[in-house]
Formats: structure tokens, C-alpha cells, sequence
């Protein structure tokens, strides 16, 4: 799920002539020894055009090949300096695509193949039962053949111990809109050649069966879905509140903070801070950012000092009057061009970074400093939130656990069940928050000598 929403925070982000020049360098920089590399690359700085984006993916040249690389080790710098390229070709193909839908039979079933190579630990892990259809993710544009034959040539028979060959059949369904993950059908006529078939990054398959060859070959039968229709719904709720119909740098590092990604979130934010000019609204939440980040590395010191900051910039009394963008928190519902709801979504902020200073006085055995900004965190969010609201059943919990630490049991327990009481009115039943909440309850009986 992680790397569908880094696909969607990528192609979200604007193109501009600095995006081009990052990934010129890091191309550069990976081919500095290889002078046929380096000449491709100067001719496509000369000559690239957006419309040219298939034609240039689908040459193995240098621009395949880093890509597929950064995308095979989940390099974020390198896949950051892709950022324009993987927006041009995803536009050019669903561009492609819709065209090609027009002229194309709808009730026929595109099939296609493709040879791989799988380690033994993917392939049990897709043997393994399981009470629902398992989902696959390609985490690259793919490359796959309307023929048959065509793809067995790519079958590896040279292979290491972990290794195993793998022949996957893909069926499409034309009757569905695969527009937000399109494929192209590159040279249906071409007769002698491997009628070649690319699917965009981020396609999401249904596995429906995996069998094993006499020639010890797995074969694997797919079938493309929609990702918006039929993922998690957690993923959708997690695009619309987290990720912008415009994305920048800031949606990146906050997303490498989300996915847990520290040091990358610590680079981007730190960038960030450099770059923005000293009165920019964004260095609020970038700090607040950051004081999060340095407190999950427990670099308690660097934490207080960044949300401290966060929370005498949010203070600044006209700092509503040159907001641009919410962070995750903001309530989507209300009408945020209004003064009185930017000033709440201020405040909302503001909590977070008392929160977290809370959190990271609380690592530090200062209780007291602790429970006065996980306190004033409860009085902003009771002023401007619903009652039942889940960021008011959080600092509940936090709360809890402060009570519980310091000895004042009666305390904790009333914190923990008025968080609880919150979380079941407003997160569904598998919310990992609910998981953590009924630990956390858990603790404090065990702490009072309750047992089962």
C-alpha cells in the first residue's frame, strides 16, 4: 500500500525545469563511467518531449534501467528525481489508453503474458492460504506480450538458489475502467514481434491461481483490477486526507514520516527549512514535523527544540492570513476559506505539537511537563473539535498513560475509558488505534491488580 501512495504523491507533484535537472545529475552521476550512457543522456536533454515518454521507457537505455532500479530497491532519492518523467508517461499512456478504448471491442478480454523471475519466499507467500483473494502490486511500468511465446523467451533458466522462474497470465477486462492505472497496447500488428503490452506503475492485480510445471516453471494467472474499486478502503481515506490534488516536497517528507521512514523524512524536512522563506506558513508544521521525527529517533533535545518553534509560529496571530495548505489533520467538510475555520485548523495544528512535546516529556520521565501539554493539547481540541472526535480519544490515551506512570490509577482508568468511549464513535472496528487502545486499557487494569 505504502508504494501506491508514494505513485500518487510522485504524479501529483508539478513538473518543472528543476525536476528535469535532478534527474539529469543523478543520471550522470549513476553513468559517470560509461560514455554510451552519458551520450543518451545528453540527447535526452536535447530532444525530450512529454509525448516522447513511452518511446524513451520502452528503449533499453539508461533512463529503464535507473528507473527499474530505483523502483527494485525502493531508493526515494532516485524515484524523487523521477518525479516529472513517471508523471509524463503515466499521463501519455492513460492519454494512449483512452484512445485505444475508443476503438477498441469492450466486451473483449485482453490477455497477456509476462516471464519474471521470483524469489522462493515471494512465491510461498503467495501458496500461503488465506480467507481472501490475494492482491499483487507491480511497482514499475511493465513491460508484458500479447504473446505468448513472446514472454516464454524472458522465462530465466539461469538462476540462484532462491530463485525461481516464473510465466505470468494476465487477463484485462475491457468492461473496466483501468483509466486511473492504464495500459498500452504498443504493436498490436506487429505480427514477427512480441506485440508488446505496458501496463502503468501501481497496477493492481487479483491472484487467481499459481501452479508449478513439470519443467519446474511457476505459472501464475492474474487479473487486473481497479486499485480504487477494489483496495482497502483504508488506502482511499489515506489519499483523501493525506495526499492533495497538487502534491510538493512538503506531502513527500510528511509521507516518509507517516510511512516511518525517519532519516528520509529528517532530509526532505530539512530541506524544506532551508529552502522556504523565513515567513512562510509551512515552517509551523515542518517543525512540528520534525519534532516528531526527532522523537521517534529519541533525539529528545532536537525534538523539544523543533515543536517549541512549531508552537510559537502556529501563535503568530496572522499566521492565518498567509495559509495555503492544511496538513492531514484539517476537517475537509468545513469551508476553509473562511477566517474563523482557518484559525481552527491552526489550533488543531498547534495541539500536535503539544501532543508531541507530551509525548517526548513524557520518554524523559518529566511528568509534569508532560501532563501541562498533553493537557492544554485536550483544551484546544475540546474548543475546536466533536466531542467524539479521534484525535480527542488519543490525547485521552496519552493522558492515561501519564496517570498510570506516575501512580494515580482511578485517573488513568477514567482517561482510558473516555478514550475508548471516543475511538468506538469514530474509528471502524479494525482501526490499528483500537488494537492499541484496548492494550493500553489492558495496562492500566494489570497496573490495579485487576486480572482476567
Amino acid at each position: 500500500m505504502w508504494f501506491q501512495l508514494l505513485v500518487q504523491v510522485l504524479l501529483r507533484m508539478p513538473v518543472t525545469a528543476r525536476s528535469k535537472d535532478d534527474l539529469l545529475q543523478q543520471s550522470f552521476l549513476a553513468y559517470k563511467k560509461d560514455v554510451s550512457a552519458q551520450n543518451d543522456i545528453h540527447l535526452f536533454n536535447r530532444t525530450y518531449w512529454p509525448t516522447d515518454a513511452i518511446d524513451w521507457y520502452t528503449k533499453d537505455k539508461f533512463l529503464f534501467r535507473l528507473f527499474n532500479q530505483a523502483c527494485r530497491t525502493d531508493d526515494i532519492d532516485l524515484l524523487f528525481s523521477f518525479r516529472f518523467f513517471i508523471h509524463d508517461l503515466h499521463h501519455k499512456l492513460k492519454e494512449t489508453y483512452c484512445e485505444q478504448q475508443l476503438k477498441r471491442n469492450q466486451q473483449q478480454t485482453i490477455m497477456v503474458y509476462r516471464g519474471t523471475i521470483m524469489s522462493k519466499d515471494e512465491i510461498q507467500m503467495l501458496l500461503a492460504p488465506t480467507s481472501e483473494k490475494k492482491l499483487i502490486w507491480f511497482t514499475t511500468f511493465v513491460s508484458t506480450s500479447l504473446k505468448k511465446v513472446a514472454a516464454e523467451k524472458f522465462v530465466c533458466k539461469s538462476l540462484t538458489n532462491d530463485q525461481v522462474s516464473v510465466l505470468e497470465e494476465i487477463h484485462i477486462d475491457n468492461k473496466t475502467d483501468m483509466s486511473s492505472v492504464p495500459f498500452v497496447i504498443l504493436s498490436e500488428s506487429d505480427e514477427e514481434g512480441e506485440n508488446e503490452v505496458l501496463l502503468s506503475i501501481g497496477s493492481v492485480f487479483e491472484l487467481e491461481s499459481i501452479n508449478e510445471t513439470d519443467e519446474h516453471i511457476w505459472e501464475i494467472k492474474l487479473h487486473m483490477v481497479n486499485y480504487e474499486d477494489r483496495i482497502r478502503s483504508g488506502l482511499r481515506t489515506w489519499l483523501e486526507e493525506y495526499i492533495e490534488e497538487e502534491t510538493s516536497l512538503i506531502t513527500l517528507s510528511d509521507f516518509l514520516l507517516q510511512r516511518g521512514d525517519f532519516n528520509k523524512s529528517e532530509k526532505y524536512h530539512q530541506i524544506l527549512l532551508k529552502e522556504l522563506p523565513s515567513n512562510s506558513v509551512d515552517l509551523a508544521l515542518i517543525h512540528n514535523n520534525l519534532g516528531y521525527t526527532y522523537q521517534k529517533m529519541n533525539k529528545f533535545p532536537d525534538a523539544m527544540d523543533h515543536l517549541n518553534k512549531s508552537i510559537d509560529l502556529y501563535l503568530k496571530p496572522n499566521a492565518y492570513q498567509h495559509i495555503n495548505r492544511f496538513n492531514r489533520l484539517s476537517l475537509r467538510h468545513d469551508d476553509a476559506t473562511l477566517p474563523e475555520n482557518e484559525q481552527k485548523h491552526l489550533a488543531v495544528e498547534r495541539s500536535c505539537s503539544h501532543e508531541n512535546l507530551g509525548i517526548v516529556y513524557r520518554a524523559m520521565c518529566n511528568y509534569k511537563q508532560a501532563l501541562y501539554h498533553l493537557e492544554e493539547t485536550l483544551r484546544i481540541r475540546n474548543n475546536y473539535l466533536p466531542p467524539n472526535h479521534y484525535m480527542i480519544a488519543q490525547v485521552y490515551n496519552n493522558l492515561s498513560i501519564v496517570y498510570r506512570l506516575i501512580g494515580d490509577p482511578s485517573k488513568s482508568l477514567k482517561c482510558a475509558e473516555l478514550a475508548l468511549t471516543r475511538q468506538i464513535q469514530s474509528l471502524p472496528e479494525n482501526h490499528p488505534h483500537r488494537g492499541a487502545m484496548y492494550n493500553s486499557l489492558g495496562d492500566v487494569y494489570h497496573s490495579q491488580g485487576q486480572y482476567p
